[in-house]
Protein backbone atom coordinates (compact mmCIF):
# COMPACT_ATOMS: atom_id res chain seq x y z
CA UNK A 1 0.00 0.00 0.00
CA UNK A 2 0.93 3.50 -0.48
CA UNK A 3 -0.37 6.64 1.51
CA UNK A 4 0.49 9.87 -0.16
CA UNK A 5 0.27 13.26 1.59
CA UNK A 6 0.75 16.47 -0.27
CA UNK A 7 3.82 18.95 1.04
CA UNK A 8 3.88 22.27 0.27
CA UNK A 9 6.56 25.05 1.64
CA UNK A 10 8.63 28.12 0.37
CA UNK A 11 12.24 27.17 1.64
CA UNK A 12 13.41 24.11 -0.27
CA UNK A 13 11.79 21.51 -2.59
CA UNK A 14 13.73 18.86 -0.57
CA UNK A 15 12.42 17.63 2.70
CA UNK A 16 13.17 14.83 4.84
CA UNK A 17 10.16 12.85 6.34
CA UNK A 18 9.43 9.72 8.64
CA UNK A 19 6.43 8.19 9.04
CA UNK A 20 5.07 6.38 12.20
CA UNK A 21 2.29 3.97 11.72
CA UNK A 22 0.41 3.04 14.49
CA UNK A 23 -1.27 -0.61 13.21
CA UNK A 24 -4.29 -0.40 16.09
CA UNK A 25 -5.02 2.70 16.24
CA UNK A 26 -4.21 2.93 20.18
CA UNK A 27 -1.40 5.66 20.04
CA UNK A 28 1.07 2.92 20.07
CA UNK A 29 3.48 3.06 17.18
CA UNK A 30 4.45 -0.49 15.60
CA UNK A 31 6.15 0.85 12.04
CA UNK A 32 8.24 4.04 11.31
CA UNK A 33 10.86 4.34 8.04
CA UNK A 34 11.70 7.22 6.15
CA UNK A 35 9.83 8.55 3.58
CA UNK A 36 6.61 7.57 2.04
CA UNK A 37 5.49 3.99 3.51
CA UNK A 38 5.09 1.33 0.56
CA UNK A 39 4.33 -2.10 1.67
CA UNK A 40 1.38 -4.44 3.30
CA UNK A 41 -0.83 -3.96 6.30
CA UNK A 42 -3.31 -5.96 7.78
CA UNK A 43 -6.78 -5.84 7.19
CA UNK A 44 -8.18 -3.36 9.86
CA UNK A 45 -8.39 0.40 11.19
CA UNK A 46 -4.86 2.07 11.74
CA UNK A 47 -3.25 5.13 11.72
CA UNK A 48 0.05 7.48 10.12
CA UNK A 49 2.08 9.86 11.44
CA UNK A 50 4.21 11.73 8.82
CA UNK A 51 6.52 14.40 10.36
CA UNK A 52 8.06 16.65 7.82
CA UNK A 53 10.92 18.84 8.01
CA UNK A 54 12.55 21.13 4.84
CA UNK A 55 15.81 22.45 4.08
CA UNK A 56 15.09 25.70 6.70
CA UNK A 57 14.47 23.19 9.70
CA UNK A 58 11.27 23.82 9.30
CA UNK A 59 8.90 21.12 11.18
CA UNK A 60 4.96 19.95 10.28
CA UNK A 61 3.52 16.85 10.67
CA UNK A 62 0.31 15.12 9.91
CA UNK A 63 -1.95 12.16 11.54
CA UNK A 64 -4.30 10.45 8.61
CA UNK A 65 -6.51 7.34 10.08
CA UNK A 66 -7.19 4.85 7.41
CA UNK A 67 -8.73 1.80 7.06
CA UNK A 68 -7.29 -1.46 5.01
CA UNK A 69 -10.31 -3.80 3.25
CA UNK A 70 -9.94 -6.77 1.34
CA UNK A 71 -11.85 -6.22 -1.66
CA UNK A 72 -10.68 -9.48 -3.50
CA UNK A 73 -12.82 -12.19 -4.58
CA UNK A 74 -11.49 -15.45 -3.18
CA UNK A 75 -10.42 -18.09 -6.18
CA UNK A 76 -13.15 -21.03 -5.75
CA UNK A 77 -12.27 -24.25 -7.11
CA UNK A 78 -14.53 -27.55 -7.03
CA UNK A 79 -14.15 -31.35 -7.38
CA UNK A 80 -14.98 -32.46 -10.67
CA UNK A 81 -17.82 -34.13 -9.43
CA UNK A 82 -18.83 -36.27 -6.23
CA UNK A 83 -20.64 -39.96 -6.39
CA UNK A 84 -22.93 -40.43 -3.21
CA UNK A 85 -24.59 -43.03 -2.33
CA UNK A 86 -28.28 -42.48 -0.56
CA UNK A 87 -28.72 -44.00 2.92
CA UNK A 88 -31.35 -46.40 3.76
CA UNK A 89 -34.01 -43.77 4.54
CA UNK A 90 -33.90 -42.95 0.94
CA UNK A 91 -31.98 -39.56 1.47
CA UNK A 92 -28.94 -37.76 2.25
CA UNK A 93 -26.92 -34.82 3.11
CA UNK A 94 -24.32 -33.66 0.66
CA UNK A 95 -22.66 -30.44 2.20
CA UNK A 96 -20.92 -27.76 0.35
CA UNK A 97 -17.70 -28.23 2.06
CA UNK A 98 -17.31 -31.40 0.78
CA UNK A 99 -17.27 -30.38 -2.84
CA UNK A 100 -14.65 -28.16 -2.43
CA UNK A 101 -10.75 -28.28 -3.91
CA UNK A 102 -8.56 -26.18 -2.15
CA UNK A 103 -10.56 -22.83 -2.95
CA UNK A 104 -7.98 -19.80 -1.37
CA UNK A 105 -8.16 -16.56 -1.00
CA UNK A 106 -5.39 -13.63 -1.00
CA UNK A 107 -6.17 -12.66 2.60
CA UNK A 108 -5.86 -15.26 6.34
CA UNK A 109 -9.07 -16.34 7.24
CA UNK A 110 -11.50 -18.56 7.01
CA UNK A 111 -13.61 -19.50 4.48
CA UNK A 112 -17.12 -20.95 4.18
CA UNK A 113 -18.66 -22.93 1.41
CA UNK A 114 -22.27 -22.62 0.50
CA UNK A 115 -24.80 -23.49 -2.74
CA UNK A 116 -26.14 -20.20 -3.14
CA UNK A 117 -24.84 -16.60 -2.38
CA UNK A 118 -26.82 -16.98 1.31
CA UNK A 119 -23.66 -18.21 3.50
CA UNK A 120 -25.99 -20.44 5.35
CA UNK A 121 -26.91 -22.81 2.41
CA UNK A 122 -24.22 -25.10 3.86
CA UNK A 123 -25.78 -28.56 3.04
CA UNK A 124 -28.09 -29.86 0.48
CA UNK A 125 -30.40 -33.22 1.12
CA UNK A 126 -30.89 -35.37 -1.85
CA UNK A 127 -33.55 -37.93 -2.63
CA UNK A 128 -34.88 -40.37 -4.87
CA UNK A 129 -36.08 -38.09 -6.96
CA UNK A 130 -32.20 -37.01 -7.31
CA UNK A 131 -31.13 -39.96 -8.42
CA UNK A 132 -28.70 -39.71 -11.32
CA UNK A 133 -26.53 -36.07 -12.41
CA UNK A 134 -27.77 -33.16 -10.40
CA UNK A 135 -25.23 -29.80 -11.49
CA UNK A 136 -24.77 -27.81 -8.32
CA UNK A 137 -22.90 -24.35 -7.88
CA UNK A 138 -20.54 -24.41 -4.93
CA UNK A 139 -20.02 -20.52 -3.66
CA UNK A 140 -16.89 -19.26 -1.59
CA UNK A 141 -16.95 -16.82 0.89
CA UNK A 142 -14.02 -15.13 2.20
CA UNK A 143 -13.58 -13.46 5.95
CA UNK A 144 -14.15 -10.19 4.11
CA UNK A 145 -17.76 -11.17 2.42
CA UNK A 146 -16.18 -11.31 -1.27
CA UNK A 147 -17.49 -14.05 -2.72
CA UNK A 148 -17.09 -16.51 -5.96
CA UNK A 149 -18.47 -19.61 -7.16
CA UNK A 150 -17.47 -22.32 -9.68
CA UNK A 151 -19.98 -25.34 -10.99
CA UNK A 152 -19.71 -28.79 -10.64
CA UNK A 153 -21.84 -31.78 -10.13
CA UNK A 154 -23.73 -34.32 -7.73
CA UNK A 155 -24.22 -38.11 -8.94
CA UNK A 156 -26.67 -39.68 -6.41
CA UNK A 157 -26.49 -43.25 -6.44
CA UNK A 158 -29.39 -45.93 -4.84
CA UNK A 159 -26.65 -48.75 -4.28
CA UNK A 160 -29.10 -50.32 -1.34
CA UNK A 161 -32.00 -50.02 -3.18
CA UNK A 162 -33.50 -47.70 -0.71
CA UNK A 163 -35.80 -46.21 -2.85
CA UNK A 164 -39.08 -48.06 -2.47
CA UNK A 165 -39.26 -51.79 -4.14
CA UNK A 166 -37.50 -50.99 -6.89
CA UNK A 167 -35.00 -53.37 -8.39
CA UNK A 168 -31.27 -52.22 -9.76
CA UNK A 169 -29.84 -52.36 -13.43
CA UNK A 170 -26.04 -52.84 -12.77
CA UNK A 171 -23.43 -52.90 -15.95
CA UNK A 172 -19.69 -52.43 -16.57
CA UNK A 173 -18.07 -51.06 -19.60
CA UNK A 174 -14.86 -51.98 -20.50
CA UNK A 175 -12.65 -52.33 -24.00
CA UNK A 176 -12.40 -55.94 -25.53
CA UNK A 177 -9.78 -56.55 -23.48
CA UNK A 178 -11.50 -55.74 -20.04
CA UNK A 179 -9.39 -52.47 -19.07
CA UNK A 180 -12.81 -50.52 -17.45
CA UNK A 181 -13.14 -47.30 -19.18
CA UNK A 182 -14.51 -44.41 -16.55
CA UNK A 183 -16.82 -40.94 -16.97
CA UNK A 184 -19.12 -42.62 -19.74
CA UNK A 185 -22.40 -41.06 -19.70
CA UNK A 186 -25.35 -43.87 -19.55
CA UNK A 187 -29.00 -43.16 -19.69
CA UNK A 188 -31.99 -45.15 -18.76
CA UNK A 189 -34.95 -44.25 -20.51
CA UNK A 190 -39.00 -45.91 -20.04
CA UNK A 191 -42.21 -44.22 -20.91
CA UNK A 192 -42.13 -43.16 -16.65
CA UNK A 193 -38.67 -42.77 -15.94
CA UNK A 194 -35.53 -41.01 -16.97
CA UNK A 195 -31.83 -41.17 -15.33
CA UNK A 196 -28.60 -40.10 -15.88
CA UNK A 197 -25.60 -41.70 -14.37
CA UNK A 198 -21.78 -42.18 -15.19
CA UNK A 199 -19.27 -44.72 -15.32
CA UNK A 200 -16.55 -45.03 -12.27
CA UNK A 201 -12.76 -45.84 -12.11
CA UNK A 202 -14.01 -49.52 -12.25
CA UNK A 203 -16.48 -48.83 -15.63
CA UNK A 204 -19.41 -49.63 -13.65
CA UNK A 205 -22.82 -48.00 -13.85
CA UNK A 206 -25.96 -48.63 -11.43
CA UNK A 207 -29.45 -47.69 -12.23
CA UNK A 208 -32.12 -48.14 -8.92
CA UNK A 209 -35.40 -47.90 -8.12
CA UNK A 210 -37.14 -49.75 -10.96
CA UNK A 211 -40.49 -51.35 -11.34
CA UNK A 212 -40.58 -55.07 -12.33
CA UNK A 213 -42.48 -55.61 -15.79
CA UNK A 214 -41.48 -51.72 -17.42
CA UNK A 215 -39.60 -51.52 -20.38
CA UNK A 216 -36.36 -49.78 -20.44
CA UNK A 217 -33.43 -48.92 -22.76
CA UNK A 218 -30.31 -48.42 -21.40
CA UNK A 219 -27.80 -45.73 -23.83
CA UNK A 220 -23.96 -45.19 -23.10
CA UNK A 221 -22.25 -42.14 -24.58
CA UNK A 222 -19.07 -40.53 -24.65
CA UNK A 223 -17.83 -38.27 -27.49
CA UNK A 224 -14.77 -35.87 -26.08
CA UNK A 225 -11.16 -36.06 -27.08
CA UNK A 226 -11.88 -37.72 -30.49
CA UNK A 227 -7.83 -37.86 -30.79
CA UNK A 228 -7.44 -39.80 -27.47
CA UNK A 229 -5.01 -42.67 -28.55
CA UNK A 230 -4.93 -42.13 -32.43
CA UNK A 231 -1.91 -41.95 -34.15
CA UNK A 232 0.24 -42.69 -37.13
CA UNK A 233 0.89 -46.35 -35.26
CA UNK A 234 -2.75 -46.97 -35.93
CA UNK A 235 -2.59 -45.85 -39.29
CA UNK A 236 -0.04 -48.85 -40.00
CA UNK A 237 -2.05 -51.47 -38.62
CA UNK A 238 -4.99 -50.41 -40.59
CA UNK A 239 -2.54 -50.49 -43.90
CA UNK A 240 -1.34 -53.76 -42.66
CA UNK A 241 -5.28 -54.94 -42.74
CA UNK A 242 -6.23 -53.48 -46.12
CA UNK A 243 -3.30 -54.96 -48.03
CA UNK A 244 -3.95 -58.28 -46.39
CA UNK A 245 -0.49 -58.98 -44.76
CA UNK A 246 -1.73 -58.91 -41.24
CA UNK A 247 -5.51 -58.77 -40.65
CA UNK A 248 -6.81 -56.91 -37.21
CA UNK A 249 -8.44 -60.15 -36.27
CA UNK A 250 -11.41 -58.39 -34.30
CA UNK A 251 -14.42 -57.15 -34.82
CA UNK A 252 -14.25 -54.32 -32.35
CA UNK A 253 -11.11 -53.48 -34.01
CA UNK A 254 -12.24 -53.17 -37.48
CA UNK A 255 -15.36 -51.09 -36.18
CA UNK A 256 -12.39 -49.01 -34.63
CA UNK A 257 -11.18 -48.83 -37.87
CA UNK A 258 -14.13 -47.89 -39.62
CA UNK A 259 -13.34 -43.92 -38.94
CA UNK A 260 -15.54 -42.64 -41.54
CA UNK A 261 -18.87 -45.06 -40.79
CA UNK A 262 -18.98 -46.59 -44.07
CA UNK A 263 -19.40 -50.18 -43.10
CA UNK A 264 -15.64 -51.49 -44.19
CA UNK A 265 -12.29 -50.80 -44.12
CA UNK A 266 -10.49 -48.61 -46.91
CA UNK A 267 -8.05 -46.01 -47.65
CA UNK A 268 -10.90 -43.75 -46.98
CA UNK A 269 -10.47 -44.25 -43.41
CA UNK A 270 -7.04 -43.45 -43.46
CA UNK A 271 -7.64 -39.98 -44.55
CA UNK A 272 -10.22 -39.47 -41.88
CA UNK A 273 -7.58 -40.58 -39.14
CA UNK A 274 -4.46 -38.53 -40.69
CA UNK A 275 -6.51 -35.32 -40.81
CA UNK A 276 -7.13 -36.06 -37.25
CA UNK A 277 -3.23 -36.77 -36.31
CA UNK A 278 -2.41 -33.55 -38.75
CA UNK A 279 -5.29 -31.46 -36.54
CA UNK A 280 -6.90 -30.76 -40.01
CA UNK A 281 -9.97 -31.92 -38.14
CA UNK A 282 -10.90 -31.71 -34.44
CA UNK A 283 -13.29 -34.91 -35.14
CA UNK A 284 -14.73 -37.55 -37.15
CA UNK A 285 -17.20 -35.64 -39.17
CA UNK A 286 -19.53 -39.07 -39.93
CA UNK A 287 -18.79 -40.28 -36.39
CA UNK A 288 -18.41 -40.31 -32.83
CA UNK A 289 -15.27 -40.74 -30.63
CA UNK A 290 -16.49 -43.70 -29.02
CA UNK A 291 -18.65 -46.77 -29.71
CA UNK A 292 -20.43 -48.68 -27.50
CA UNK A 293 -21.72 -52.51 -28.60
CA UNK A 294 -24.18 -54.87 -26.03
CA UNK A 295 -21.15 -56.73 -24.78
CA UNK A 296 -23.76 -59.87 -25.18
CA UNK A 297 -23.90 -59.66 -28.73
CA UNK A 298 -22.04 -62.65 -31.11
CA UNK A 299 -21.38 -61.12 -33.99
CA UNK A 300 -22.40 -63.97 -37.42
CA UNK A 301 -19.38 -62.77 -38.94
CA UNK A 302 -16.41 -61.42 -36.84
CA UNK A 303 -14.35 -61.05 -40.21
CA UNK A 304 -17.42 -58.71 -40.91
CA UNK A 305 -18.90 -56.83 -38.09
CA UNK A 306 -21.40 -54.93 -40.54
CA UNK A 307 -23.33 -58.08 -41.42
CA UNK A 308 -26.13 -57.00 -39.50
CA UNK A 309 -26.62 -53.94 -37.46
CA UNK A 310 -24.85 -54.78 -34.19
CA UNK A 311 -26.77 -53.14 -30.80
CA UNK A 312 -25.29 -49.83 -29.56
CA UNK A 313 -28.23 -49.89 -26.73
CA UNK A 314 -29.78 -52.45 -24.75
CA UNK A 315 -33.68 -52.70 -24.62
CA UNK A 316 -35.05 -54.26 -21.71
CA UNK A 317 -38.51 -55.87 -22.19
CA UNK A 318 -40.55 -56.36 -18.88
CA UNK A 319 -37.75 -56.37 -16.57
CA UNK A 320 -38.10 -59.46 -14.68
CA UNK A 321 -36.07 -58.40 -11.69
CA UNK A 322 -32.75 -57.04 -10.82
CA UNK A 323 -30.26 -56.99 -13.48
CA UNK A 324 -26.78 -57.28 -13.24
CA UNK A 325 -25.37 -57.68 -16.56
CA UNK A 326 -26.46 -54.85 -18.84
CA UNK A 327 -22.33 -54.69 -20.37
CA UNK A 328 -20.86 -52.96 -22.96
CA UNK A 329 -17.79 -53.25 -24.95
CA UNK A 330 -15.90 -49.71 -25.31
CA UNK A 331 -14.26 -49.07 -28.90
CA UNK A 332 -12.23 -45.91 -29.66
CA UNK A 333 -12.89 -44.78 -33.39
CA UNK A 334 -9.31 -44.75 -35.00
CA UNK A 335 -7.61 -46.37 -31.88
CA UNK A 336 -6.94 -49.73 -33.04
CA UNK A 337 -4.51 -50.81 -30.81
CA UNK A 338 -6.40 -49.76 -27.76
CA UNK A 339 -3.90 -46.94 -26.91
CA UNK A 340 -6.14 -44.46 -25.55
CA UNK A 341 -6.28 -42.91 -21.62
CA UNK A 342 -8.72 -42.87 -20.02
CA UNK A 343 -9.31 -46.72 -18.87
CA UNK A 344 -6.54 -48.93 -17.19
CA UNK A 345 -3.82 -49.95 -19.54
CA UNK A 346 -4.20 -47.04 -21.69
CA UNK A 347 -2.26 -44.39 -22.83
CA UNK A 348 0.76 -46.41 -24.74
CA UNK A 349 1.44 -47.24 -28.03
CA UNK A 350 3.54 -50.09 -28.38
CA UNK A 351 6.79 -51.67 -27.27
CA UNK A 352 8.96 -48.09 -26.47
CA UNK A 353 12.22 -48.54 -27.58
CA UNK A 354 15.54 -46.76 -26.49
CA UNK A 355 15.93 -46.14 -30.37
CA UNK A 356 15.82 -42.59 -32.01
CA UNK A 357 14.95 -42.16 -35.92
CA UNK A 358 16.99 -39.12 -36.86
CA UNK A 359 16.63 -36.59 -39.70
CA UNK A 360 19.48 -34.42 -40.94
CA UNK A 361 19.52 -31.04 -42.80
CA UNK A 362 22.03 -28.28 -43.77
CA UNK A 363 22.28 -25.54 -41.80
CA UNK A 364 21.72 -22.89 -44.37
CA UNK A 365 22.34 -19.10 -43.40
CA UNK A 366 20.04 -17.32 -44.88
CA UNK A 367 19.18 -13.08 -45.57
CA UNK A 368 15.97 -10.95 -44.85
CA UNK A 369 13.89 -11.90 -48.31
CA UNK A 370 15.33 -14.51 -49.33
CA UNK A 371 13.56 -18.38 -50.01
CA UNK A 372 14.67 -20.77 -48.08
CA UNK A 373 13.88 -24.55 -48.10
CA UNK A 374 14.32 -26.46 -45.40
CA UNK A 375 15.26 -30.56 -46.42
CA UNK A 376 14.41 -33.29 -44.18
CA UNK A 377 17.25 -36.05 -45.04
CA UNK A 378 17.36 -39.36 -43.73
CA UNK A 379 20.48 -40.23 -41.63
CA UNK A 380 19.87 -44.54 -42.88
CA UNK A 381 16.43 -45.05 -41.75
CA UNK A 382 15.90 -49.16 -42.06
CA UNK A 383 13.14 -50.71 -41.88
CA UNK A 384 10.01 -48.06 -41.56
CA UNK A 385 6.59 -48.36 -40.82
CA UNK A 386 6.10 -44.57 -40.68
CA UNK A 387 6.89 -41.49 -38.39
CA UNK A 388 4.86 -38.31 -37.01
CA UNK A 389 5.89 -35.41 -35.34
CA UNK A 390 5.54 -31.66 -34.87
CA UNK A 391 7.45 -29.36 -37.46
CA UNK A 392 7.95 -25.82 -35.04
CA UNK A 393 9.49 -22.71 -36.72
CA UNK A 394 10.09 -19.48 -35.68
CA UNK A 395 6.74 -17.41 -37.25
CA UNK A 396 9.06 -13.98 -36.78
CA UNK A 397 12.23 -15.59 -38.66
CA UNK A 398 10.28 -18.07 -41.28
CA UNK A 399 6.81 -17.63 -42.93
CA UNK A 400 6.01 -20.61 -44.24
CA UNK A 401 5.69 -20.56 -47.89
CA UNK A 402 4.50 -24.29 -49.31
CA UNK A 403 5.57 -28.46 -48.91
CA UNK A 404 7.39 -29.50 -51.69
CA UNK A 405 6.57 -32.95 -52.83
CA UNK A 406 9.26 -35.56 -52.44
CA UNK A 407 9.41 -38.78 -53.36
CA UNK A 408 8.29 -39.90 -50.24
CA UNK A 409 5.99 -37.48 -48.67
CA UNK A 410 3.70 -34.75 -50.33
CA UNK A 411 0.73 -32.22 -49.18
CA UNK A 412 -1.46 -34.74 -47.87
CA UNK A 413 1.13 -35.62 -45.23
CA UNK A 414 0.97 -32.45 -43.61
CA UNK A 415 -1.63 -30.18 -41.83
CA UNK A 416 -0.65 -26.53 -42.67
CA UNK A 417 -3.79 -24.81 -40.05
CA UNK A 418 -1.45 -23.86 -37.78
CA UNK A 419 1.61 -22.54 -39.91
CA UNK A 420 0.45 -18.67 -38.53
CA UNK A 421 1.39 -19.90 -35.11
CA UNK A 422 4.59 -21.53 -36.51
CA UNK A 423 3.47 -25.31 -36.20
CA UNK A 424 3.25 -27.82 -39.04
CA UNK A 425 1.96 -30.99 -38.69
CA UNK A 426 3.37 -34.55 -40.35
CA UNK A 427 1.77 -37.86 -40.59
CA UNK A 428 3.40 -40.61 -43.11
CA UNK A 429 3.12 -44.57 -43.55
CA UNK A 430 4.60 -46.89 -45.50
CA UNK A 431 3.91 -50.82 -46.55
CA UNK A 432 5.88 -53.14 -46.12
CA UNK A 433 8.72 -51.67 -44.53
CA UNK A 434 10.91 -48.89 -46.07
CA UNK A 435 14.95 -48.61 -45.71
CA UNK A 436 15.81 -45.10 -46.91
CA UNK A 437 19.93 -44.52 -47.34
CA UNK A 438 21.73 -41.64 -45.58
CA UNK A 439 21.17 -38.59 -47.42
CA UNK A 440 17.57 -39.49 -48.99
CA UNK A 441 15.20 -36.59 -48.97
CA UNK A 442 12.02 -37.35 -47.33
CA UNK A 443 10.87 -33.89 -46.47
CA UNK A 444 10.75 -30.37 -47.64
CA UNK A 445 9.29 -27.31 -46.58
CA UNK A 446 9.65 -23.49 -48.15
CA UNK A 447 9.75 -20.80 -46.31
CA UNK A 448 10.23 -17.02 -46.47
CA UNK A 449 12.98 -15.51 -44.46
CA UNK A 450 11.96 -12.60 -42.44
CA UNK A 451 14.94 -11.73 -40.83
CA UNK A 452 18.81 -13.10 -41.68
CA UNK A 453 19.20 -16.02 -39.38
CA UNK A 454 20.42 -19.84 -39.90
CA UNK A 455 18.17 -22.76 -40.08
CA UNK A 456 19.33 -24.17 -36.63
CA UNK A 457 18.05 -20.78 -34.89
CA UNK A 458 14.72 -21.43 -36.65
CA UNK A 459 13.06 -24.63 -37.00
CA UNK A 460 13.14 -28.13 -35.01
CA UNK A 461 10.78 -31.78 -34.43
CA UNK A 462 8.98 -31.05 -31.17
CA UNK A 463 5.75 -33.19 -29.63
CA UNK A 464 3.95 -29.86 -30.05
CA UNK A 465 0.29 -30.63 -31.73
CA UNK A 466 1.30 -34.06 -33.35
CA UNK A 467 3.62 -36.57 -30.89
CA UNK A 468 7.05 -36.95 -32.26
CA UNK A 469 6.92 -40.91 -33.22
CA UNK A 470 8.18 -43.14 -35.40
CA UNK A 471 7.81 -46.88 -36.11
CA UNK A 472 10.21 -49.43 -36.69
CA UNK A 473 10.93 -53.22 -37.30
CA UNK A 474 8.87 -56.25 -36.88
CA UNK A 475 7.44 -56.50 -34.31
CA UNK A 476 6.80 -52.82 -34.78
CA UNK A 477 8.68 -51.09 -31.81
CA UNK A 478 7.98 -47.13 -31.38
CA UNK A 479 11.01 -44.65 -31.59
CA UNK A 480 11.95 -40.72 -30.43
CA UNK A 481 11.99 -38.79 -33.52
CA UNK A 482 15.31 -36.35 -33.61
CA UNK A 483 16.46 -34.00 -36.12
CA UNK A 484 20.26 -32.57 -36.23
CA UNK A 485 22.21 -30.20 -38.24
CA UNK A 486 24.70 -31.49 -40.29
CA UNK A 487 27.42 -29.08 -38.64
CA UNK A 488 26.69 -30.83 -35.45
CA UNK A 489 24.07 -28.31 -33.37
CA UNK A 490 21.34 -29.51 -32.49
CA UNK A 491 17.65 -28.00 -33.32
CA UNK A 492 14.84 -26.77 -30.75
CA UNK A 493 13.73 -30.13 -30.68
CA UNK A 494 12.02 -32.36 -27.88
CA UNK A 495 14.31 -31.11 -25.27
CA UNK A 496 13.72 -27.53 -25.84
CA UNK A 497 18.01 -27.37 -26.01
CA UNK A 498 19.50 -24.42 -27.96
CA UNK A 499 22.72 -22.64 -27.17
CA UNK A 500 22.17 -22.07 -23.28
CA UNK A 501 18.37 -22.46 -23.55
CA UNK A 502 16.61 -24.92 -21.60
CA UNK A 503 12.83 -25.55 -21.15
CA UNK A 504 11.90 -28.09 -18.66
CA UNK A 505 8.68 -30.41 -18.56
CA UNK A 506 6.33 -29.09 -15.83
CA UNK A 507 6.05 -30.36 -12.44
CA UNK A 508 4.17 -31.91 -11.66
CA UNK A 509 2.26 -33.52 -14.26
CA UNK A 510 -0.13 -34.55 -15.03
CA UNK A 511 -1.58 -32.41 -12.22
CA UNK A 512 -4.58 -30.65 -11.15
CA UNK A 513 -4.39 -27.98 -9.22
CA UNK A 514 -1.21 -26.32 -9.97
CA UNK A 515 2.15 -26.95 -11.79
CA UNK A 516 5.63 -24.90 -12.31
CA UNK A 517 6.83 -24.57 -15.50
CA UNK A 518 10.61 -24.23 -15.29
CA UNK A 519 13.26 -22.76 -18.02
CA UNK A 520 17.18 -21.68 -18.92
CA UNK A 521 18.44 -18.46 -20.40
CA UNK A 522 21.96 -17.68 -21.03
CA UNK A 523 21.55 -14.39 -20.36
CA UNK A 524 18.94 -11.33 -18.71
CA UNK A 525 16.53 -11.07 -21.19
CA UNK A 526 12.49 -11.02 -22.11
CA UNK A 527 10.57 -14.03 -22.35
CA UNK A 528 7.11 -15.20 -23.30
CA UNK A 529 5.28 -18.31 -22.56
CA UNK A 530 1.74 -19.32 -24.20
CA UNK A 531 -0.04 -21.98 -23.27
CA UNK A 532 -2.30 -23.71 -26.08
CA UNK A 533 -5.20 -25.51 -25.99
CA UNK A 534 -5.82 -28.91 -28.62
CA UNK A 535 -6.80 -27.12 -31.16
CA UNK A 536 -4.22 -24.62 -31.58
CA UNK A 537 -5.98 -21.87 -29.59
CA UNK A 538 -4.24 -19.52 -27.35
CA UNK A 539 -5.29 -19.90 -23.70
CA UNK A 540 -3.27 -17.81 -21.72
CA UNK A 541 0.43 -15.92 -22.15
CA UNK A 542 2.52 -15.10 -19.92
CA UNK A 543 5.19 -11.92 -21.04
CA UNK A 544 8.33 -10.38 -18.75
CA UNK A 545 11.95 -9.90 -17.67
CA UNK A 546 13.73 -12.94 -16.31
CA UNK A 547 17.27 -12.94 -15.17
CA UNK A 548 20.04 -15.24 -16.90
CA UNK A 549 19.43 -19.01 -15.05
CA UNK A 550 16.97 -20.85 -14.11
CA UNK A 551 13.21 -19.67 -13.68
CA UNK A 552 9.91 -20.79 -13.17
CA UNK A 553 6.46 -19.87 -14.47
CA UNK A 554 3.24 -21.33 -12.21
CA UNK A 555 -0.03 -21.95 -13.46
CA UNK A 556 -3.24 -22.37 -12.03
CA UNK A 557 -6.08 -24.64 -12.91
CA UNK A 558 -8.61 -21.79 -12.44
CA UNK A 559 -7.17 -20.36 -15.93
CA UNK A 560 -6.82 -23.44 -17.69
CA UNK A 561 -9.28 -25.11 -19.28
CA UNK A 562 -10.81 -28.12 -17.00
CA UNK A 563 -9.28 -31.26 -18.37
CA UNK A 564 -7.03 -32.26 -21.29
CA UNK A 565 -3.99 -31.78 -23.29
CA UNK A 566 -2.14 -28.83 -23.71
CA UNK A 567 0.99 -27.36 -24.78
CA UNK A 568 3.15 -24.57 -23.44
CA UNK A 569 5.75 -22.58 -25.97
CA UNK A 570 8.68 -20.90 -24.67
CA UNK A 571 10.03 -17.78 -27.09
CA UNK A 572 13.13 -16.18 -25.93
CA UNK A 573 15.23 -14.49 -28.23
CA UNK A 574 15.83 -16.60 -31.52
CA UNK A 575 15.19 -19.62 -28.95
CA UNK A 576 11.40 -21.30 -29.61
CA UNK A 577 10.73 -25.01 -27.92
CA UNK A 578 7.22 -26.63 -26.75
CA UNK A 579 6.24 -29.04 -24.63
CA UNK A 580 2.65 -31.14 -23.62
CA UNK A 581 1.20 -31.51 -20.36
CA UNK A 582 -1.85 -33.05 -18.65
CA UNK A 583 -4.99 -31.20 -16.92
CA UNK A 584 -6.72 -33.88 -14.98
CA UNK A 585 -9.95 -34.05 -12.77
Amino acid sequence: MFLPIQIEGVCSDNYNIVFHIDLDNDLDYDLQGTGFFEGVLPIGNHRILYLVEDGCNNQSQIHVNFKVKDCKKPTAVCKNGLIVELMQTGMLDVCASSLNDYSYDNCPGPLKFSFSSNVLDTCMRFNCLDLGVNPVKVWVTDAAGNQDFCETFVVVQDNMFSCGNGQPIIGFISTSDNDPLESVEVRLNSNSNFQNTATNADGQYIFGGLNIGDDYTVTPKKDDDPANGVSTFDLVLISKHILGSTPLGSPYKLIAADANNSKTVTTFDLVEIRKLILHMNDEFPNNTSWRFVDANYQFPNPNNPWAEVFPEIVNINDMPGAMNDVDFVAVKIGDVNESASGFAGGSDTGERSSGTLTFEMDNLTYQAGEEVTAIFKATTFDDVYGFQFTIDFNKDLLAFKQVVQTTYTGMGNFGTTMVENGFVTTSWETNPLLTLASGTEVIQLKFTAKAAGSLSEAIGISSSFTPAEAYIGDPIEVYEVALQFNNGNASASNDGIQQGYMLYQNMPNPFNKRTSIAFQLPTNSEAVLTVYDALGKVVTTIAGQYAAGYNEIELDRNNLPSEGLLYYRLEAGSFTATRSMTVVR
